[in-house]
């Protein structure tokens, strides 16, 4: 396992317990990932798996950034391609500068562009402002003049998008502590007045201790903004955009829009749902009225602990103004959910029409509940997976289930 050679960043190992369960999927150094190819059209196998065809040592040494006179770094991989640029792991030619041997490099080389110019700075600026654990750190940039470049750190293990590709879902023990390695990027990001404005799993990278770093902060804005400041619109990745940001609405951006990408980022994880993909709008609020804008997680999870979905569907409020009011304190609930009881939510079943009612009645041996199973006032009949818990919660919770088929586990 490689060492970060600039200070450690913690001891908890979630993503890498979650790989060690997947046999001849290894994590090593000289891993690559591209999350910039095609949603997938299928819900249930939503992450695109990575592009493995790039292996250590297949490809000869790309192009070198001069400075000066002096090459500083070869390119070697190219990690990804987007409107604004292209983002390669690349050697460090001079030890001197005391960088580790592989970095990342986000480069505009041969553009040119104001957009991406004015996207490149902005991520500099974003991550120069900020001292966080949790984001990734600056070694070097050029900025001013061709070539344009900054120099990061390279996280060999990829990203989380790339991680879900493997493994399908996060269990809720790894999203609590997903959650709270993320908040920690946001909190420190807000207290450096930067907006992120696109979190989602392809922004999130896995460290060498089995952390997760969230990075791309080249749409980040200003979270303290005057009145003539210029707030962008349209901004984020579909799926995983705040209300706010779909409705265009620029004025309503705050730090509760990058809560909403958090919690649509964990809702993605535990229910291994790409939201960027395109079936995936079906499951989108089709109207500023409805409370949340997504469907409560225990609708897909049979064993969802109450106290996750709560934080989960707080964040996911459609109001920006029903939202919690910052990343601390959701941190404060994420705390206390994870001390909290585990009693889960009962998971939604299907309505069991009159004629299959009058079925079972006429099946019952018991001429009592036979005549009470006819009458629909008597009570709901629902059909519930096999598997799924069945719970009630508060003072007025009380119920009677009859089972008519299956087994109590």
């Amino acid at each position: 396992m490689p060492t970060d050679e600039f200070g450690p960043r913690g001891s908890k190992t979630p993503w890498q317990d979650i790989l060690g369960r997947y046999a001849g999927s290894p994590v090593h150094e000289g891993s690559f990932v591209q999350d910039n190819g095609p949603a997938t059209e299928a819900i249930t196998q939503p992450f695109p798996d990575v592009d493995d065809r790039v292996a250590d040592g297949l490809l000869p040494p790309g192009p070198s950034i001069l400075q000066g006179h002096k090459a500083r770094y070869e390119l070697d991989t190219s990690l990804g391609q987007g409107g604004s640029g292209s983002v390669y792991r690349a050697i460090c030619l001079d030890p001197s500068r005391g960088l580790p041997n592989w970095v990342a490099v986000k480069t505009l080389v041969g553009l040119d562009d104001r957009i991406s110019d004015l996207t490149l700075r902005r991520e500099l600026s974003s991550l120069l402002a900020l001292e966080s654990s949790r984001t990734p750190k600056v070694y070097d940039w050029h900025i001013d003049s061709e070539p344009r470049f900054v120099v990061m750190e390279y996280f060999p293990h990829g990203s989380l998008n790339r991680l879900l590709a493997k493994v399908g879902r996060l269990d809720v023990p790894q999203c609590w502590a997903l959650m709270q390695d993320l908040l920690e990027a946001i909190r420190d990001a807000h207290q450096a007045s930067v907006l992120h404005l696109d979190i989602k799993p392809g922004n999130v990278l896995l460290d060498t201790h089995g952390r997760y770093v969230l990075t791309d902060f080249g749409i980040s804005q200003g979270a303290l903004m005057n009145a003539s400041s210029r707030m962008p619109t349209g901004v984020g990745t579909r799926g995983y955009q705040a209300p706010e940001q779909r409705w265009r609405a620029p004025a309503l951006y705050d730090m509760r829009t990058d809560l909403y990408g958090l919690g649509a980022t964990i809702w993605a994880a535990c229910t291994g749902i790409n939201l960027a993909s395109q079936k995936a709008s079906e499951l989108w609020a089709k109207t500023r009225d409805e409370p949340f804008g997504l469907p409560p997680v225990s609708r897909f999870l049979q064993f969802c602990p109450s106290q996750f979905e709560d934080v989960v569907m707080a964040l996911l409020r459609q109001q920006p103004r029903d939202r919690p009011g910052g990343a601390a304190e959701v941190l404060k609930m994420v705390e206390e959910g994870i001390k909290g009881t585990t009693t889960p939510h009962s998971s939604p079943g299907d309505v069991v029409t009159p004629q299959e009612r009058r079925e079972v009645a006429r099946s019952l041996l018991d001429p009592v509940w036979a005549t009470v199973f006819k009458v629909e006032q008597a009570g709901q009949c629902m059909r519930f997976a096999e598997g799924t818990v069945l719970a009630e919660e508060g003072e007025e919770s009380y119920r009677t289930y009859i089972l008519l088929t299956g087994r109590v586990g």
